[in-house]
């Protein structure tokens, strides 16, 4: 693995691998043949490890094409128009990042990095305006210990990458550090799962303890800081994993869950469900545990819909649903 190729240590199959492009994964499916200085006959594709979807319920799952390229391709996040984000790993060996912004409409775009076309890349987020933000290898990028401090970047599509000071990847801050929210008494950290543009938060709190934050209580702040308790965790709390504008949260503890304010818990019905993002109009999206790759989404109606996957996905990370029900992830 290329030094370069462990820019971040983000999650990409629920906790089952880090996101470096390492991986000795070759599925069961694929036949070896002798080895040959000869290219393969046009008809035969190359293996591609990690592919991408975005779902609909009226159009159902779509394979997101990479380029030929490309050896793997992994999405991040999706906006309201339909534009996704994702890094691509090329076939050549050196196992980097590059990332992508990809619409129905104009197919995949390469966004290069900060040092040129070459560098590595991630792309972390986008908005609506169609604004990508992420970490790219840069002129302040350096190495340290087999990991990757680099520089943040802001890309649009008219002004291309440029660097920014803000980091993406900052997960808590201590009160006595300038955080703004409000922690309960006997707090003293607190870590963010995330914040939603009405200004709500949702994370946990806790006390520092040898330098790491530990968390015991899992919140809602409002978008003036008070907090909200939704539970009090105990060591084994799998507790939150997302909030809309509207306040209601989504997560695991002891089964699934939707939360808000004024109905409290309301249980996924599905067993094993466990909801983990959800829109401004209330449907979450999910995994279930142990039930192979079955995804699902859980409408603000009550309803169960499955993704149902290619033939012979393996695994798959979901990574967003936006406000029209669009659903992206990768598999494998």
């Amino acid at each position: 693995m290329s030094k370069r190729s462990v820019i971040s240590l983000l999650p990409i199959f629920a906790g089952v691998m880090a996101l470096s492009a390492c991986s000795s994964d070759v599925s069961p499916n694929v036949i070896a043949g002798p080895s040959s200085p000869v290219d393969p006959p046009p008809t035969v594709a190359p293996v591609v490890h990690s592919k991408a979807f975005i779902w609909s319920a009226n159009s159902g799952v779509r394979v997101i094409q990479p380029p030929a390229d490309v050896e793997s391709i992994y999405i991040s996040g999706i906006n309201n128009h339909g534009q996704v984000i994702g890094d691509l790993i090329p076939r050549d060996g050196k196992e980097d990042f590059h990332a992508f912004v990809w619409s129905l409409n104009d197919g995949i775009r390469r966004l290069g990095s900060l040092i040129g076309a070459e560098g590595i890349s991630r792309a972390l987020t986008i908005d609506d305006d169609g604004e990508v933000r992420g970490l790219s290898e840069g002129p302040a990028t350096t190495y340290f210990i087999a990991l990757h401090l680099a520089d943040g970047f802001v890309w649009t599509a008219g002004g291309g990458m440029k660097p920014t000071n803000s980091n993406p990847l900052v997960s808590y801050k201590p009160v006595s550090e300038g955080g703004k929210l409000i922690l309960p008494a006997g707090a003293t950290c607190m870590k963010l799962v995330t914040t939603v543009s009405s200004g709500l938060a949702l994370g946990y709190a806790g006390l520092i303890d040898r330098g790491a934050c530990r968390t015991w209580i899992a919140l809602m702040w409002e978008a003036d800081g008070t907090p909200v308790v939704i539970a009090t965790c105990d060591p084994r709390c799998a507790g939150v994993s997302d909030i809309n504008n509207l306040g209601e949260v989504v997560g695991y503890r002891d089964g699934g869950f939707r939360w808000t304010r004024s109905g409290g818990f309301v249980p996924v019905p599905i067993d094993e469900g466990w909801p983990s993002m959800i829109n401004d109009k209330g449907d979450a999206v999910g995994v279930v545990s142990g039930g192979g790759p079955s995804p699902f989404v859980w409408t603000a109606s009550g309803e169960i819909k499955r993704i149902d996957l290619p033939q012979g996905a393996a695994s798959y990370y979901l990574a967003g649903i936006n406000n029209s029900g669009q659903v992206v992830g990768t598999f494998r």
